[in-house]
C-alpha cells in the first residue's frame, strides 16, 4: 500500500483516500449527475460507531433528507446481511433537524 493512501476497507475491492480525508469517498458518481444514488449520497451527514442498546454495535446514520434511506436500506442493509457481523450490529437512521434539506431543484427524465 502507497504510505499517503489509507484503507476504509479490509475486503475487496478496497477503498482508498488520502490521508488526512474525513472518511470514504463518494464513488461512483459523475459530476453532475442526477440519480438515486447521488441525491441519496448526498442526504448521509454522518456516521458514527457507538455502543448498541439492542445489539452490542450501533451505527447511526445521520440524513439531512430521507432519500438517504435509500443508502441504508439498499446498500448497507445488503452488505450487512451478507457478513458475519450483522448479528453484533444495529443500524439506526435519523434525518438531522426539523425539516429536511433540498438535495435538487428539479428532476426530469
Amino acid at each position: 500500500m502507497q504510505d499517503h493512501l489509507i484503507a476504509f476497507t479490509t475486503h475487496p475491492p478496497p477503498v482508498f483516500a488520502p490521508k488526512g480525508h474525513p472518511g470514504p469517498p463518494r464513488f461512483p458518481f459523475e459530476a453532475g449527475q442526477v440519480n438515486i444514488h447521488s441525491v441519496s449520497a448526498l442526504a448521509v451527514e454522518a456516521v458514527s460507531i457507538e455502543k448498541g442498546v439492542e445489539r452490542p454495535i450501533r451505527v447511526a446514520v445521520s440524513l439531512s433528507n430521507s432519500a438517504g434511506i435509500y443508502q441504508v436500506d439498499e446498500l448497507l442493509k445488503r452488505k450487512l446481511s451478507n457478513s458475519t457481523l450483522e448479528p453484533y450490529v444495529e443500524v439506526v437512521a435519523t434525518i438531522a433537524g426539523e425539516s429536511e434539506r433540498r438535495l435538487i431543484g428539479s428532476y426530469k427524465l
